[in-house]
């Protein structure tokens, strides 16, 4: 493939659909902004505490009929500073997401139609900017909608701290949870790594998504790896191996030698190291069943099947049993296990939000030591919780 020469496809009437790979790449160079300019970006691991203090613009919330074409000009961009594009994009409110969203879907062809610069029609005494004031746009959206996400996170804390006796006994104050929290830093739980704010919904009363879940399963995988005695005695499955155990309970070839998944050969590890082993595995019921965790376990020193519930009225996990069940009868046919229900201890809630928290805890209590969790100690859970996996 020839490399890009601008006369070739600049202004040539071409349509971007059809450009090959080295135009795309030229196109994706116009849109990179300088290290110069991004050197100004707020760093990631700015704390939590300064970036709420900091100037950054914020969201408009108006609405706009204007095209996307009527941003771009075939003039090019003025002779200005870094320091003072900067100055311009973040002296005003930034546009809507979905008006960014529409001006980048158009930017391709308006650059191969010979568009050099843009300028936001809300503020035409502006002067022409680069294309690529286009990613400084979209990046601080970004950062505006983080920066909000911390912003609520930080009330509900402080909510909490004035409601919540166990936690401000342990967290006196906001800063004392915040203070050395980058608010955009890179955190690492096995082999993903998550942005900080993802685990913002930890300070506020709401359900936890699927990626908190799998950091806090991680979390106690690494605890309990580094407790001889609790490890060899329990073994906890990852957050999502009840997907497995679904299937499986539909499509018994899985189990063969030749396709058995990972996740059961590592308990099955388990099992060959201590035949008493307890293995425990976290199931999620989905939001078509109304979104609600629970834990089972198979504990192989007395056969038994049992799981535990922060709900009691809850119906047990059927399509989970009938994995587990059909698992251990084709990989251990000589041996028998008794279903014996909700039997695991686990602390009763109260909300519709800690099941997720609870049933974890549930596993933490038995194998690690940890104090059940109440009621009362909701929001020190999540707190603790929160600090450990930041």
């Amino acid at each position: 493939e020839e490399p890009f020469q601008a006369s070739d496809w600049i202004g040539r009437g071409k349509q971007y659909k059809d450009v090959p790979a080295s135009v795309s790449a030229a196109f994706l160079r116009e849109l990179t902004p300088p290290d110069n300019i991004r050197a100004l970006y707020p760093a990631p691991t700015l704390s939590v505490m300064d970036i709420l203090e900091i100037h950054l613009p914020e969201v408009s919330p108006a609405l706009t009929s204007t095209k996307a074409n009527a941003w771009f000009y075939t003039s090019r961009p003025g002779n200005v500073s870094s320091d003072k594009i900067w100055e311009l994009l973040t002296s005003h409110s930034l546009p809507p997401k979905g008006v960014l969203a529409r001006v980048r879907d158009a930017a391709s062809q308006q650059w191969l139609d010979g568009a050099q610069s843009i300028q936001d029609p809300r503020r035409r005494a502006d002067l022409c900017l680069p294309l690529w004031a286009i990613s400084v746009l979209e990046d601080l959206t970004k950062m505006a909608n983080i920066r909000g996400q911390w912003k609520t996170a930080k009330w509900a804390l402080n909510q909490s701290l004035g409601q919540a006796a166990e936690l401000s006994r342990v967290f006196p104050s906001v800063q004392a949870v915040l203070r050395d929290v980058g608010w955009n830093a890179d955190t690492q739980h096995g082999s993903w790594i998550f942005p900080t704010y993802m685990f913002a919904p930890l300070l506020k009363t709401v359900m936890l998504t699927d990626d908190v879940t799998q950091c806090a399963v991680n979390y106690l995988q690494e605890q309990l790896a580094q407790n001889p005695v609790a490890s060899f005695a329990h073994h906890l499955a990852p957050s999502r191996a009840y997907n497995i155990l679904e299937k499986i309970a539909n499509k018994k070839r899985l189990l063969s030698d030749g396709k058995l998944p990972g996740i059961l050969r590592a308990a099955e590890n388990a099992v060959n190291q201590n035949p008493n082993v307890q293995v425990w595995v976290p199931i999620f019921r989905p939001p078509a069943d109304s979104g609600h965790q629970q834990i089972l376990r198979v504990d192989f020193g007395t056969s038994t099947i049992d799981y535990g519930d922060s709900l009691p009225d809850w119906s047990p996990p059927t399509v989970v049993l009938r994995g587990v069940q059909m698992w251990l009868k084709v990989r251990f046919p000589k041996r028998t296990f008794s279903y014996s229900g909700r039997t695991i201890v686990c602390g009763v809630q109260r909300d519709g939000v800690s099941c997720i928290p609870a049933s974890l805890n549930a596993f933490a209590s038995v194998a690690l030591g940890d104090e059940l969790w109440t009621p009362e100690t909701r929001e020190l859970i999540r707190v603790k919780l929160f600090r450990q996996l930041v």
